[in-house]
Formats: structure tokens, C-alpha cells, sequence
């Protein structure tokens, strides 16, 4: 259905975003394409 918590700190990892609201909108994406 969704991500799991370590699949979404992953994604913070790599992608290092420092704002939680672009964070928020990466999830978002994320969530879209799955």
C-alpha cells in the first residue's frame, strides 16, 4: 500500500533534504508512483 518507514529514511538519505515540506512533497511522489 505504502512505504515503510525505512524505505522513506532511506529516500531522506539519499536524496539529503534538509526541508521537511520539499520532504513531504518527495513522499507524496513517491507514494504516486507506487
Amino acid at each position: 500500500m505504502g512505504l515503510s518507514i525505512q524505505t522513506i529514511r532511506f529516500y531522506e538519505r539519499k536524496l539529503l533534504i534538509p526541508q521537511p515540506s520539499r520532504r513531504k512533497q518527495i513522499i507524496l511522489k513517491i507514494h504516486q508512483i507506487n
